[in-house]
């Protein structure tokens, strides 16, 4: 299966409710898949069209802060990712995870592989390092696809990360070359991309020991923020 088919796979098996997006030229496969989803009856993953990409992620966060169930998020190339940029660094800032995914323009039309787009201007809407480089600093973790045989361990990886305490968004340059070619995708039966919280469990000790934790320290589950307490 290609690449955008494979997204939308793991993203319903991983238990994310809705795609939020503000559309762009890099997602006709993943919008192909869900077109074809639906045909079949499979309604676990639905798609929420924004106006805006600021809008888009607002609406992942708030819907995971409600549900506790972390959400995907389809951008833009470039202008995407900086667009929401204040409301990234705001999830990342009161960790919220979530999987962010912007589009990679920068290897447009060099695939050998693919029929030749031509001169697109798309391939020129790109900046040094794409999109990942751009926002490095709002998010808790970026990375670039650089191959579609990487494309699904990479979305994968990327879901474990952004709900690992202390939890955040993370951001995925995926291009356009990478939702069209084959993907390897994995059939794992009982398997979720989202892993469960690891619950703190604290023993006693021979020994005294001190946790020392500045004031802007943020617990990441009620748990953790219980046992320090009881500490």
């Amino acid at each position: 299966m290609h690449g955008g088919k494979a997204l939308v796979r793991i993203f319903a098996r991983a238990g994310v409710d809705y795609i939020f997006s503000s559309p762009g030229t890099e997602w006709p496969p993943v919008w192909e898949a869900l077109a074809e989803a639906q045909e079949r009856g499979d309604n676990r993953l639905r798609y929420i069209n924004c106006r805006h990409e600021a809008l888009a992620v607002a609406m992942a966060s708030g819907y995971t802060k409600v549900t506790g169930k972390p959400q995907a998020v389809l951008l833009h190339a470039t202008a995407g990712p900086l667009n929401a940029a204040m409301f990234l660094r705001a999830a990342y800032q009161e960790r919220v995870p979530m999987v962010i995914c912007a589009g990679e323009s920068s290897a447009f039309g060099e695939e050998s592989r693919l029929p030749d787009p031509g001169n697109q201007w798309v391939h020129d809407l790109t900046d040094i390092g794409g999109p990942a480089e751009l926002l490095r600093r709002c998010v808790k973790w970026s990375e670039r696809v650089t191959a579609a045989s990487i494309l699904v361990p990479s979305v994968e990886r990327a879901m474990q990360i952004a709900v690992e305490p202390p939890a955040g968004p993370v951001l995925l340059g995926v291009p356009l070359s990478a939702c069209w070619m084959k993907s390897h995708y994995r059939r794992v039966a009982n398997r979720t991309a989202w892993p469960a919280p690891v619950p703190l469990t604290t023993t006693c000790s021979k020994k005294p020991w001190a946790c020392f934790c500045g004031p802007n320290v943020q617990f990441s589950s009620p748990n953790m923020s219980g046992a320090m307490r009881r500490l």
